[in-house]
């Protein structure tokens, strides 16, 4: 773990209790769930069923409008509830590893209240993401304007930007990821939620990759380990499928659905809080001179308002 003193990462320390949180806080398996509801899906339709259904709601324009209007609803709501989803797992799981009971409507109340901030954080981070996507987006387009030779050059500048680019997603996923946290745990504002994680990510950028990486093979064992369970799962409702389909299909479905929601719920929650310890753990290592920084940092600066131990500053 990161110690003050020594500024070390012990970084089966930091999983450990992720799972250890996620497997005490049963309660935040909701918002684990929830918070992965925000997006929306692009449904492609073939054109044999397409053109009847296009027929239909020519015909059935009030229909056409309140289904539009009808998704929007939906997926703004899914949207609110997935950020305030944010919230509650960063504020449950700070005091579901302090070995604190974690209720339900205590971390909804944490999300509600620090909903704003983090809407504004998660903006923040799209509208860097689109601007500087797009400025390096112009000499990549332009010179195929001039054909096949405009073509080799735009390949030439997009190998160029390619390294820069993606330390440039980098830099901003972790910045955000650490200001989310701050803004959560610490009680501070916008725009010093934001300076604490550039600070963080800067003075902690090794270690905080070492704990993408182990985010990231997280994803693989969990990805790996759900199609193995779900065609465990599968094997009694295909034999039921081998009397009857429908019934094996009406069987199997749902369960499926239930165990893959489950799991969404319970591997969200630990992702959230394999990062809020990590964060609480690297932001603890450089609070404060004249303690040497576990990230090779420079004394002087502190984020020791990141800190989320001060009592006077829990925001729930």
């Amino acid at each position: 773990m990161v110690n003050a003193a020594g500024g070390r990462v012990d970084y089966w320390d930091i999983v450990a209790r992720a799972l250890r949180v996620t497997w005490r806080s049963k309660p935040l398996w909701v918002f684990g769930f929830l918070v992965s509801l925000g997006g929306g899906n692009v449904l492609n339709w073939s054109e044999r069923v397409g053109a009847p259904v296009r027929d239909y709601l020519t015909m059935h324009v009030g229909v056409l409008v309140l289904a539009v209007v009808l998704v929007v609803v939906v997926w703004l709501a899914l949207f609110v509830i997935s950020i305030i989803s944010r919230g509650a797992l960063v504020g449950g799981t700070r005091d579901a590893d302090a070995g604190a009971r974690v209720a339900l409507g205590d971390a909804w109340a944490c999300g509600v209240r620090r909903f704003w901030g983090l809407l504004g954080l998660l903006a923040f981070g799209v509208a860097a993401f689109l601007v500087v996507s797009v400025i390096l987006a112009v000499p990549l387009v332009l010179p195929i304007a001039a054909g096949a030779p405009g073509i080799a050059i735009s390949i030439v500048i997009g190998a160029l930007l390619a390294i820069p680019y993606l330390a440039f997603l980098v830099v901003l996923a972790l910045t955000i990821i650490y200001a989310e946290r701050a803004y959560v745990l610490a009680g501070v504002g916008f725009q010093e939620s934001l300076a604490i994680g550039w600070s963080l990510m800067r003075r902690c950028l090794g270690q905080s990759l070492l704990v993408w990486l182990i985010a990231l093979l997280s994803d693989v064992i969990f990805f790996l380990a759900l199609v193995v369970i779900l065609a465990v799962i599968a094997v009694p409702f295909v034999l039921i499928g081998l009397a009857s389909a429908v019934v094996g299909l009406i069987l199997g479905i749902p369960v499926g659905i239930v165990f893959v929601c489950v799991a969404t719920g319970a591997y969200g929650t630990y992702k959230y809080a394999l990062w809020t310890i990590a964060y609480r753990e690297l932001a603890g290592s450089v609070a404060g001179p004249p303690v040497p920084l576990a990230c090779g940092g420079e004394g002087g600066a502190s984020v020791e308002t990141a800190a989320d131990e001060l009592p006077e500053r829990r925001s729930w």
